[in-house]
């Protein structure tokens, strides 16, 4: 007989963390021994210092119990999915990790490596704190339940998209493909293997779920929050209109003038309520501070954060000349893409190397002096972009270019509105390169490559003759190595997920 799987085996214990963090002062409680613990029945006190613990652990070290500097649960998740794009390399000279990824190398991705645990077991430890808060939540009092009930189905939303878009392909090319175990309680208190284990199940099962986590937070949740580290109604729109991009694209003519678009722009622009575009003085000041009015959401980092060799800024910041491995370099062939007065064109050749080396450092994030600079999660020029996007599928190409001019007006010194492209899918490429040029670094690369397949379709996703031996000419739109096989440790302990239920 199987062993209780890994979702909640390996994942064993409360994650709860009592120091401080998210701008605010954590609640100091005693953490409960075990999921569904009595202490954690209708007690605020505990549930707030489950809540702000789940929090931190997103930015935590060592999510799927390795040591490995490349185990850093939402800062791996963003960099897989940044070096496995267009636009970024890794120079193994100052750093392996994130190598193997950047070489989408085969054995990395399969059942039986670690890299193939990175994001699944870090997800569902937060999808297990998640849900016992959901759970716990149901005895406090009206606003409490709202705060914290609302909260919790945000980022079980927001871990299960992550956990799709790793484990199978995108939406678009098949809603009935395999999903991922949908957990929606807290495991048992006498774990019974046919009450607790969840087989994979559709990806449109998983995507009706994220809508509805997102519709319920959205119904309970307000504008109002102590801090831009914590998730308020604004990042629920924000996700709900993330999530309903992707789904928009299945359907006849890959959803051309399908009605959800109208849905997505709606979510997008109530996302950035009372909000802005920075300008370009902002963006020269490092994106390490989630006061700037174009950031919806922005984790803060503490001393006791992942702010070490692990964490973000390690790998990307090379202006703040913070200690680090600094192994992240952008392609020349990207850079081009810049106009000259573009603001965002900041990069600078690494210090020592020779033209001919390729080696060009992004200079979009700089840590802060006490290195905890915050992370950006969620910002108002990537729903700008949503909109334009969603435009460009209804057919209204004016309206598109509209909200890339709102952005570029507000990146390039003299800018002049620009003509919209003549069809649809040229339209909807031009938004791409926007996107790419806007958000490098903060998680999109690859997810948009998927999510957008049918535009780049394989030959415009190749990468350039700028990242040498790692050029991959042959990834096609459908490709196996974009997405990861189950973990070993699931398949051996999970008694509903078996070999047949393995992707290729």
């Amino acid at each position: 007989m199987k062993r209780k799987f890994l979702l909640y085996t390996a994942l064993s214990g409360m994650l709860i963390l009592t120091t401080t963090g998210c701008g605010d002062s954590f609640l100091q409680t005693k953490p409960t021994d075990s999921v569904g613990s009595s202490e954690m029945t209708d007690n605020e006190l505990n549930i707030s210092s489950l809540l702000n613990g789940t929090y931190k652990k997103m930015m935590a070290y060592n999510g799927a119990e390795s040591t490995n500097h490349d185990d850093a649960s939402y800062v791996s998740w963003v960099m897989k999915n940044e070096v496995r794009g267009l636009d970024m390399i890794i120079k193994r000279a100052r750093s392996r990790w994130y190598a193997w990824d950047y070489e989408f190398d085969e054995p990395s991705r399969l059942a039986n490596d670690y890299h193939s645990r990175v994001i699944w077991q870090y997800a569902y430890a937060i999808i297990k704190n998640c849900n016992v808060v959901i759970e716990a939540t149901k005895g406090l009092s009206p606003e409490s339940y709202k705060s914290y009930n609302g909260q919790a189905k945000v980022i079980r939303a927001m871990m299960y998209h992550q956990l799709v878009r790793m484990y199978q392909k995108a939406y678009r090319l098949n809603p009935d493909a395999a999903g991922v175990p949908l957990i929606l309680l807290p495991p048992s208190a006498n774990f019974s293997e046919d009450k607790d284990a969840k087989g994979r199940g559709k990806l449109s099962e998983v995507y009706t779920q994220m809508v509805q986590d997102l519709n319920d937070a959205i119904d309970v949740l307000t504008n109002a929050r102590t801090s831009k580290g914590y998730i308020n109604k604004q990042v629920a729109y924000g996700f709900l209109a993330r999530v309903q991009a992707d789904m928009a694209y299945a359907g006849t003519d890959n959803g051309f003038q399908n009605a959800l678009w109208d849905k997505v722009i709606e979510n997008a622009q109530a996302a950035c309520e009372g909000l802005g575009i920075m300008d370009r003085a902002s963006w020269e000041l490092g994106f390490n501070d989630n006061s700037n009015k174009d950031w919806i959401w922005g984790f803060v980092n503490d001393s006791q954060g992942n702010t070490g060799y692990p964490g973000f800024f390690s790998f990307i910041d090379r202006r703040s000349g913070r200690t680090g491995y600094q192994n992240v370099r952008v392609d020349k062939a990207f850079i081009d893409l810049f106009d000259e007065s573009d603001v965002r064109k900041l990069f600078m050749q690494e210090p020592g190397s020779k033209e001919e080396d390729n080696e060009y450092c992004p200079l979009k994030f700089m840590d802060n002096s006490l290195k905890t600079g915050h992370i950006p999660m969620m910002r108002v020029s990537e729903m700008v972009l949503i909109q334009a996007e969603a435009y460009a599928n209804k057919g209204e190409l004016q309206k598109a270019q509209d909200k890339l001019d709102e952005l570029r007006a507000k990146r390039i010194e003299g800018y002049v509105n620009e003509a919209p492209a003549a069809t649809r899918n040229d339209m909807l490429e031009r938004i791409w390169k926007e996107r790419r040029k806007e958000l490098y670094g903060e998680g999109f690369a690859m997810t948009d490559i998927l999510r957008l397949g049918f535009i780049v379709n394989g030959e415009k996703a190749t990468r350039s003759k700028y990242h040498g031996l790692w050029v991959v000419k042959d990834l096609k739109d459908n490709d196996n190595r974009f997405i990861f096989q189950i973990p070993v440790e699931e398949l051996n302990a999970n008694p509903l997920i078996t070999d047949k239920d393995q992707n290729p």
